[in-house]
């Protein structure tokens, strides 16, 4: 068990919620697969992905929690095939009638409606846990129609979820961009050799560098030439590997070989022992991660405080 990416939210106020309590709540809406004339449906799963298992996985004070979501897939260019040989049909038959494109909207309804029962399905599960006691809640997901989802299904199990994007007080970009600029990373960060870059105005391209040292002449020479950092890889402790972009969501994220080191010795075959010693780990590194990216930051608190204010008190 380990995320691939990070997406964190913030608590906007204390939550109250009780492993038993969550689990009867994720059960009220539990995964089924899409029906003959359905496109899309969605509920909870167990973590571990056994059938019958919990539907919380509770760790490491922080409670894991799974989505899965199916939709069909109805090829748009099949559709538009159908809907165009169609209104050509009605053409013939009538040569002197004009297609409205509410009529063509209509065909098209008509068509995938009728697709529907055939169509094939696409699932994928996206991860999250709450982590109360540092007031966030963790997606394994990049991007925000992926954890909009999360959010939104988490939101009518609890019947609220008072959770806000987090909020830095400096710009990552410019604040990324100053570390290349004077070669000058905070302690406990290591660079790697990828970035994307993009022009500050955000009207030119953008370059994406790989296996490149980033505090070269030639990086230099691109953030003279009004070039700002948007994605940034980086190392942590020397104990994991992300990539940082400008929303400071993470992604290509990964445990180093010294970090996993502890799992060694635990019997593969007992997947629960084994799954639940991950997510410990995966939780500990990640909570340490974050709270160093917070006070780098300065995001602010539950309380509204930013990280270096909160420690200087």
């Amino acid at each position: 068990m380990q995320f691939r990416h990070l997406t964190v939210y913030q608590l906007t106020q204390p939550m109250e919620v009780e492993i038993a309590n969550l689990e009867s709540l994720l059960a009220a809406n539990p995964f089924r697969p899409c029906g003959m004339l359905e496109m899309h449906t969605e509920g909870w799963v167990p973590p571990m992905g056994e059938p019958g298992k919990n539907l919380v996985h509770a760790g490491a004070k922080a409670m894991l929690m799974a989505l899965a979501i199916e939709e069909k897939v109805i090829p748009s260019s099949t559709v538009r095939d159908k809907v165009a040989d169609k209104v050509a049909e009605m053409m013939e038959a009538d040569p002197g009638r004009v297609i409205s494109s509410k009529e063509k909207k209509e065909i098209r309804e008509q068509i995938e409606h009728a697709m529907l029962p055939h169509a094939p399905t696409r699932r994928r599960v996206t991860y999250g846990y709450l982590d109360l006691d540092h007031g966030r809640l963790v997606i394994n997901e990049s991007t925000s129609t992926k954890t909009s989802s999360f959010t939104s299904a988490l939101r009518t199990a609890l019947g609220s979820l008072p959770v806000a994007p987090i909020k830095p007080a400096q710009a990552p970009a410019g604040l990324m961009t100053e570390w290349l600029s004077k070669q000058d990373v905070p302690a406990d960060f290591q660079l790697l050799e990828d970035a994307v870059l993009k022009d500050v105005d955000g009207e030119g391209g953008s370059i994406t560098l790989r296996k490149q040292d980033l505090l070269s002449d030639e990086v230099r020479s691109h953030l003279d030439g009004n070039k700002i950092v948007a994605k940034l890889g980086l190392a942590f402790r020397d104990r994991l590997s992300f990539a940082l972009d400008a929303n400071l969501v993470i992604t290509r994220l990964k445990l180093s070989d010294v970090t996993t080191e502890s799992l060694i010795g635990i019997d593969d075959a007992d997947g629960a022992a084994l799954f639940d010693a991950e997510f410990h780990l995966m939780v500990a590194e990640y909570r340490n991660l974050i709270e160093a990216l917070a006070k780098t930051f300065g995001v602010a608190s539950m309380d509204g405080e930013d990280a270096d204010m909160k420690e200087a008190a």
